[in-house]
C-alpha cells in the first residue's frame, strides 16, 4: 500500500470511530452483547451502533447471505475499526417465510 492509501484508510477508520462512539453512553456497571443477523440498511444498523455504544459493550454481526458486497465491506469496516465490534466469518442463510 502507498502511505497515501494508508493514510486515507486511516483517516476513514478514525472517521467512522468518531461517528459510532460520539453518542458513547455512560457505563451501566455491567457489560451488554450485542447480537444482530444483518444484510441491509447500512446507515439505520450505524445508526443503532452509535445509540447503544459503550467501551464495555460487545457487538456482533453475522451476515445474510443477501448481504450485497457493499453492505459486506462496511459491516468488515466496523469490525476493523472498533475493537468491540465483530463479525461472523461464516455466511448465515436464513429461510425466508
Amino acid at each position: 500500500s502507498s502511505p497515501q492509501k494508508v493514510e486515507h484508510r486511516e483517516c476513514q477508520k478514525q472517521a467512522l470511530f468518531s461517528r459510532v462512539s460520539s453518542r458513547q453512553n455512560p457505563a451501566y456497571g455491567f457489560p451488554i452483547a450485542f447480537a444482530k443477523v444483518v444484510h441491509r440498511d447500512y446507515e439505520f444498523l450505524e445508526e443503532q451502533l452509535s445509540v447503544n455504544y459503550a467501551e464495555q459493550h460487545t457487538f456482533c454481526f453475522a451476515l445474510d447471505k443477501k448481504a450485497p458486497l457493499s453492505f459486506r465491506r462496511r459491516i468488515m469496516a466496523l469490525s476493523v475499526c472498533l475493537p468491540n465490534v465483530f463479525r461472523m466469518s461464516t455466511t448465515l442463510i436464513l429461510p425466508v417465510n
